[in-house]
């Protein structure tokens, strides 16, 4: 008896130790945002998509098991709207979008304080991946520059707070060069970015090393290629960060 004991204490040690040894859940990374979120390649999203979803689709494949990538984005979606109330005006328009492109947002997320709660309440990620700013500079050109920056950084910066708030881990990143008419706007958001945010995630940086306008498919929007090197960009960053393992 007291051998048979023995043998049952040993397996039990043994399949603890399997356990512990056993990798850790995959990690949620939902990525929020606007049109180049949604992967969007020219013009309005029915005049080019991008057949593998952008930077989050092209990002699942590249990770593979080590990571569920989500997406939340919207065509002309700025981080203003994203901390508006869902119920009325700009947060309501943001909202519907997301839940006609789906996946449908549940009925607790409209009434939450600000669009990105109820986001992050629905799909409960691990980590939020933040690329938006464009939007705002772009609707802030009749406001002086220096202050039009200041303004947007501002915003980032609440979304990182909101992101951290629900114990969630924010991966702000940089805004994309543009061959739009705020590209010095964008150019010094990005510098205030990286001084404002230590762990910022400098896409901008690695999108221009990596041939920056050229991969653009119009004015604003990467084109497939474009999507690539930001999926690529974002795993190393995600690598680099001990967020997702090592392949």
């Amino acid at each position: 008896m007291r051998r048979c004991w023995r043998m049952v204490a040993a397996a039990c040690l043994a399949a603890l130790a399997i356990a512990c040894r056993a990798d850790p859940p995959a990690p949620r990374i939902l990525c929020v945002g606007d049109s180049i979120t949604l992967g969007t390649t020219r013009g309005g999203e029915r005049d080019g998509v991008d057949p593998e979803g952008g930077y989050p689709g092209r990002l699942a494949r590249v990770l593979g098991a080590r990571a569920r990538v989500l997406r939340r984005a919207a065509g002309g979606a700025t981080a203003a709207m994203w901390l508006e109330s869902p119920r009325d005006g700009i947060g309501r328009v943001l909202a519907t979008a997301l839940d006609e492109i789906g996946p449908r947002l549940p009925a607790a997320a409209w009434s939450a304080s600000r669009v990105v709660d109820g986001v992050l309440a629905a799909d409960r990620p691990d980590v939020v991946v933040v690329l938006l700013g464009t939007n705002d500079l772009m609707g802030s050109r009749a406001e002086a520059a220096d202050a039009a920056v200041e303004e947007v950084l501002a915003r980032l910066l609440s979304l990182r707070d909101v992101v951290v708030a629900h114990g969630m881990r924010p991966l702000v990143a940089t805004v994309l060069p543009t061959r739009r008419p705020t590209a010095t706007r964008v150019a010094a958001l990005d510098q205030r970015l990286r001084v404002a945010v230590p762990d910022v995630v400098d896409l901008a940086a690695g999108f221009e090393a990596a041939g920056g306008l050229a991969l653009l498919g119009d004015d604003v929007h990467p084109s497939e290629a474009g999507y690539e090197c930001l999926a690529g960009l974002l795993a190393q960053a995600l690598v680099a960060r001990g967020i997702v393992a090592v392949r």
